[in-house]
């Protein structure tokens, strides 16, 4: 039985039902859906057929009283039509259907036929131009990361978001199904639960989720995500008898701001999060994703690693650290450099230079017989 109101409920420990304040402020407007993100801080998006409003929340206490504002545009227009991405109220829409909340502040759009992406930056970018037939959709995220799409008429479908809020990217990966192949890796339970054991098999949620440590840092990781970004992880997460799949993995030696960085790149942000990488990480990012398996991260990053560590001061050193960390692209280009600017390598850190010769000859013979080489 509900009370009759707030207060009488809070004393009773009955239910109260009300309106939320200010969601029916929006005249001639129809809400067609909702998506709440608890990272934000608490956000309420609500969307109509042609914007995604945030929705004020009144507070937590029962029986505060006083208005809240009105849903505010924060992506798209009450009024216009439209399939342009951009930037806030820029953005435009044709036929929202659907919201669904991601990770790092991502909310995934059915739009039309279409499936979009607002980031925490209220910035809309299309994932896939032609993903579904328009209608009503019911969608959620697995553990493992994917994004869960079905409705009336549509078959069930799982979406793998790679450059998911940065738009169409040289050389980036785009949001993509997944194939039917790699289906049963995202949706399949860690092992100890597959065994039909009930307690085993009551945690399956829980232990999708695994923990990184890296120095004082703990991550909690969706498994299959890792596995299938990182050789590494899918030797560790992916073997036959899983049974070191439910431990805490420690990366030792390692940048945990690095990790954090190289996570959002798994989890959607792609070329995005590795074009914000500062200069004073790209060395960490670069080595870590080499020690896990992670080829395509090296590769995104190498113009900007080229220009860091082709300087006089540090080419000796960047050379030595790259053919050490296994960074094969990044090698023949600072040999060359090292090559081309000899000398001033040789005034700018003349230290540097002698710890390659003795520490490391088969590189120092080949870098010298390189240079003495006729043009």
């Amino acid at each position: 039985m509900s009370s009759t109101s707030p207060t009488a409920a809070a004393a009773t420990g009955e239910c109260y039902v009300s309106s939320l304040p200010g969601s029916a402020s929006l005249p001639n407007q129809q809400w067609v859906g909702l998506s709440y993100d608890a990272a934000a801080g608490g956000e309420l998006l609500a969307a109509t057929r042609l914007a995604v409003c945030a929705v004020p929340l009144p507070s937590a206490a029962i029986g505060t009283d006083g208005a809240a504002a009105a849903p505010r545009p924060v992506a798209g227009d009450l009024s216009t039509w439209g399939s342009e991405d951009g930037a806030g109220t820029a953005a435009r829409f044709a036929r929202i259907s659907g919201l669904q909340a991601g990770a790092n502040r991502r909310t995934y759009v059915a739009d039309g036929n279409r499936l979009r992406c607002l980031d925490g930056r209220r910035c809309v970018s299309t994932l896939i131009p032609d993903a579904f037939p328009p209608g009503a959709l019911f969608t959620t995220v697995l553990p493992s990361g994917c994004l869960a799409v079905c409705g009336s008429g549509i078959e069930l479908k799982l979406y793998q978001v790679e450059d998911s809020c940065a738009g169409p990217q040289p050389g980036g990966r785009p949001a993509t199904a997944v194939p039917p192949e790699r289906l049963g890796r995202y949706l399949r339970l860690p092992a100890a639960a597959q065994n039909g054991e009930e307690a085993a098999a009551a945690s399956a949620a829980s232990r999708a989720l695994v923990s990184v440590r890296v120095g004082s840092k703990a991550f909690a990781v969706h498994r299959s995500l890792l596995a299938d970004h990182s050789e590494s992880f899918a030797k560790l997460y992916l073997s036959a008898n899983g049974a070191a799949s439910d431990r805490e993995t420690v990366l030792t030696d390692a940048d945990p701001d690095a990790f954090e960085l190289l996570l959002e790149y798994m989890y959607g942000s792609g070329t995005a999060s590795l074009r914000a990488v500062p200069d004073e990480l790209l060395r960490p990012v670069a080595e870590l994703a080499g020690r896990l398996g992670m080829p395509g991260v090296c590769s995104q990053l190498k113009e900007r690693l080229l220009a860091v560590c082709s300087t006089p001061k540090t080419a000796a050193t960047d050379l030595v650290w790259a053919e050490r960390q296994g960074l094969h692209e990044l090698v023949p280009e600072l040999k060359s450099y090292f090559i081309r600017h000899r000398r001033e390598v040789t005034a700018a850190a003349p230290d540097s230079v002698r710890q390659l010769l003795a520490g490391n000859q088969a590189l120092a013979a080949e870098v010298v017989l390189a240079a003495l080489a006729p043009p």
